[in-house]
């Protein structure tokens, strides 16, 4: 039931649509008629087919330093989209940088803006997308000026593509929906086609671990792209498929999925992707307890990325190499591959990482039978874990502040451009001196009642923030990270005042075949009402939170194990007669639930892992059941 996902940074809908918009763009010059080189926009669509092939023409063609800025800032935006499509974000970045410092806005605005846009996606990729905020935004308003519906969708796409990457999921998942309503399933070079879109909107559910929701677009995604021949980015789908089969345990469609795309990247020269691919099937071997396997896929993928500038693929690669060799009791190897981790984590803002280090190395020491510091490392990992979350969600809210606060910006100079514009004509004519007064005096009141609104908005914006960052919005409950802060919170007086403390995962029973016959209404309908249930029954000093998909967690302060047991029994006796209140024919509702309280240094964790493992006991048994754990030996208690 609890998992992790890697899901590939570099997504097809970033590639195809920067591509497709900087594309669009070139078609609206502001000033003269906009076409590119014959040559260069040949190549320019031969990209997401074979980006390698591209980049080594663009090179051997380069013009020379006398020919025009236009024509070899021509060539360095198909350089740039070249090396992002392979994903080498830092040389796209630093390529557009140098293109457009050889023209000016004024004097050539289409390759300016083409060449910008670009330039906003590598910064985004790269780790800094509020940098790239002000040209999505402008594109945005160009494409609104000019009533151009297809450069809209463009630009929406894009707008969408950043606040996933600042992890705004509701602005997100708005804009990318209504891109994909005007996009289109074979798109020319001027318009958004539908598998870009689909395939970012199976991403964005990637993210929010709801698989279910993703396959589908991914699925869609993956027919066009091959109907289109588009291999790179079919390969990336396919690399999406795999992951979202996995997560459902549809585990021979995973396989096939993610050999197909390791076959296409190694046909068409995408080592990074290959690399990604073998990381995942490392991932999958290991966890289904094939350690030679899964450490002969790392160590192919880290002959591939070992000189690379990728931090992150480099440290998941050493991590599967330290996990795999504990679990095959190398104990040596595991000590190497976690010092070379050390190492680069020295090197890199790395947060996240370094909390799954800690834990590496605290069960290396468990299985070099050194309790006492494993025991302490764990101790320091929930420190540093709290530390962190609390940064990222004020990180979280600050970048979405600044995110808004440009926006707003951009619409205060808007007015305050038509002010100035008004202002200019009313005093060429002296005899009009009355009415400029008056135009100047209103324009001058818009702006406070403007002003005295924005500042409204952002106080209901930042309280809709913390209600996000919080709040499952399906079910009203608290989500994943909040349950899980709200319980280790509890835990710790549970423990320094030596009160009992009951943990339990629940699942409800079915759920998929719900989905399946009586439609996802039915069955968010089946979310919500459990959700309610679980706020009339429950104290309000407990703590319920949704982790994802159809499983729940249920915490109970200051009860024993028996009385937590009634309590859960109570509330799936209630959740029993849930399908009548439904009124729908045949349908059926139960769960079932793993319990268990905490015992001498537990952690969270491990009363997870104890309560899933009684849950999978239950589901075996026959589901509809409470199943609670009762074994008198843990490893905490070691």
């Amino acid at each position: 039931m609890w998992r992790g996902k890697f899901v590939r940074r570099y997504t097809a809908g970033i590639v195809i649509g920067w591509l497709v918009m900087s594309s669009a763009l070139a078609q609206h010059a502001l000033v003269m008629t906009t076409e590119f080189l014959p040559d260069v926009a040949s190549h320019r669509v031969e990209i997401s087919r074979n980006p390698n092939a591209v980049l080594d023409w663009t090179n051997a063609h380069f013009p020379p330093a006398s020919a025009p800025a236009s024509v070899r800032s021509q060539y360095m935006l198909l350089q740039a989209e070249s090396y992002y499509s392979l994903s080498l974000h830092g040389e796209a970045l630093k390529v557009a940088t140098d293109a457009m410092a050889l023209i000016r806005f004024d004097q050539q605005p289409w390759l300016w803006s083409h060449i910008a846009l670009i330039k906003s996606g590598a910064l985004s990729a790269t780790g800094s997308p509020l940098d790239a905020i002000p040209d999505v935004l402008a594109a945005v308003r160009f494409a609104k000026s000019t009533n151009d519906n297809e450069l809209l969708a463009m630009a929406l796409f894009s707008r969408g593509l950043l606040r996933l990457d600042i992890q705004d999921y509701t602005a997100a998942l708005d804009d990318l929906m209504q891109a994909y309503r005007m996009s289109v399933a074979e798109p020319d070079a001027n318009q958004i086609g539908k598998a870009t879109v689909a395939l970012t909107l199976g991403q964005l559910y990637q993210y929010r671990e709801e698989d279910k929701l993703a396959l589908p677009y991914q699925l869609e995604a993956e027919a066009l792209l091959r109907k289109l021949d588009k291999p790179l980015d079919l390969s990336i789908v396919l690399f999406d498929l795999g992951n979202s089969y996995y997560a459902l345990h549809q585990l021979e469609k995973a396989q096939t999925a993610l050999s197909e795309a390791l076959t296409i990247s190694r046909n068409i020269g995408d080592q990074q992707g290959v690399a990604y691919v073998q990381l995942q099937l490392a991932e999958f071997a290991e966890q289904k307890g094939q350690f030679r396997q899964a450490m002969e896929y790392a160590s192919q993928a880290w002959e591939i990325v070992a000189l690379a500038d990728n931090p992150y693929l480099k440290y998941k690669i050493l991590s599967i190499q330290a996990q795999v060799a504990m679990d095959l009791s190398n104990l040596t190897l595991a000590s190497e591959k976690l010092a070379e981790i050390e190492i680069l984590l020295a090197s890199f803002d790395m947060d996240l990482q370094r909390l799954s280090f800690e834990q590496a190395k605290a069960r290396l020491s468990a299985l070099n039978s050194d309790y006492e510091q494993a025991y302490e490392l764990l101790r320091q990992n929930i420190e540093h874990r709290q530390i962190i979350f609390n940064d990222k969600n004020s990180e979280r809210i600050h970048r979405l502040r600044v995110q808004y606060e440009m926006e707003s910006r951009e619409r205060e100079n808007q007015l305050l451009a038509t002010e100035v514009a008004l202002h200019k004509q009313e005093l060429s004519s002296q005899h009009r001196s009355y009415i400029t007064l008056i135009i100047v005096s209103l324009c001058l009141v818009l702006i406070v009642g403007l002003c005295l609104l924005l500042v409204w908005r952002n106080k209901k914006h930042k309280q809709h923030l913390l209600i996000l960052a919080n709040i499952d919005s399906l079910t009203g409950l608290a989500n994943r990270r909040a349950a899980v802060e709200k319980i280790e919170r509890q835990l710790a007086l549970s423990k320094r005042h030596g009160l009992p403390f009951c943990v339990a995962i629940v699942d409800l029973d079915h759920f998929k075949y719900i989905n399946d016959k009586f439609g996802h209404q039915a069955g968010d309908a089946v979310l919500q009402r459990f959700g309610e249930l679980c706020r009339q029954q429950l104290r309000k000093t407990d703590i319920c939170g949704r982790m994802g998909g159809e499983e729940f967690v249920i915490a109970l302060p200051h009860t024993h194990l028996k009385s937590a047991e009634k309590v859960i029994t109570t509330l799936l006796e209630r959740f029993n007669r849930l399908a009548v209140e439904l009124q729908y024919d045949g349908m059926s509702t139960s769960f079932s639930a793993g319990l268990t309280q905490m015992r001498h240094h537990d952690g969270l964790s491990n009363m997870l892992l104890r309560a899933d493992d009684a849950l999978y006991k239950g589901k075996h048994a026959g589901r509809n059941q409470v199943i609670s754990d009762k074994a008198s030996v843990t490893l905490t208690a070691l």
